[in-house]
């Protein structure tokens, strides 16, 4: 089955933030860091500069099912990362 891509955003990772606008058909995204690594986690606990999982620039864009979208929080390492996040329904 074909993937379709619904929307996409970019969001700013200067504090603590959750995907901001998961669209209500959407079955999984990808999220990518871009200009610094970002601190992740999927559980909807509040990663920091030190603690989560680190989104490396150079790493393949992580794919997240509708579960870990919802459980999703990034924080950049250094000042000026943010993610680019596309959204796919398979429906």
């Amino acid at each position: 089955m074909a993937k379709l891509v619904i929307t996409s955003e970019r969001i700013t990772m200067d504090s603590p933030k959750a995907l901001t606008t998961i669209p209500a058909t959407a079955s999984h995204c990808t999220v990518q860091a871009e200009a610094q690594v970002v601190r992740y986690r999927l559980d909807a606990g509040t990663p920091t500069a030190s603690l989560g999982q680190r989104l490396l620039l150079t790493t393949i864009p992580l794919e997240l099912n509708r579960e870990e979208m919802v459980g999703f929080r990034g924080f950049e390492e250094a000042g000026g990362g943010f993610v680019n996040v596309h959204y796919y329904d398979r429906s």
